[in-house]
């Protein structure tokens, strides 16, 4: 993905490649979350939230309160 925020974040570290994975979750073809990761030899960690403003922790809440709505 092009012009993410991690990619700002994670920018100054020397094995960062410039990329960012993002998974999209779709249920009855609707939306409902997702999670971003840095992609890069070395860099690890927990995901985001696809805007790279949450961590892992944010981002299955904010899923589970999605979901609630089915």
């Amino acid at each position: 993905m092009k012009n993410h925020p991690l990619s700002n974040i994670y920018g100054p570290q020397k094995s960062f490649s410039y990329k960012v994975e993002v998974r999209v979750f779709i249920f009855n073809g609707e939306i409902i979350g997702g999670i971003s990761h840095p992609v890069g030899n070395g860099i690890g960690g927990s995901p985001y939230s696809l805007d790279g403003k949450t961590g892992l922790l944010n981002s299955h809440m904010i899923m589970a309160a999605q979901l609630e709505k089915f």
